[in-house]
């Protein structure tokens, strides 16, 4: 799991914190992840330092693939979702 998309929860943070200081200097507004897991996204929330949650997640979503677990964590953290479908 740690390294289900080639990196690691924390090579994740530490991208994070770059985007972290983007928003900072207003240099960004909003950010978001991508094709993130509902337990990764729980344990990148969970971390005590985070100071910018992501305001969308992007994921495969469709029909067969609902997301129903992902989606509900992301609604618990005022995340939206957003969807393509392959």
């Amino acid at each position: 799991l740690e390294d289900q998309l080639g990196y690691s929860a924390e090579q994740l943070r530490e991208e994070w914190r770059t985007i972290e200081a983007l928003v900072a200097t207003r240099a960004v507004r909003h950010a978001g992840l991508a094709n993130i897991g509902e337990r990764r996204l729980a344990k990148f929330l969970a971390s005590p330092d985070l100071a910018v949650r992501p305001a969308v997640v992007q994921v495969e979503l469709h029909p067969y693939n609902q997301m129903r677990a992902l989606r509900a964590l992301c609604a618990s953290h005022g995340i939206a979702v957003t969807a393509y479908s392959s």
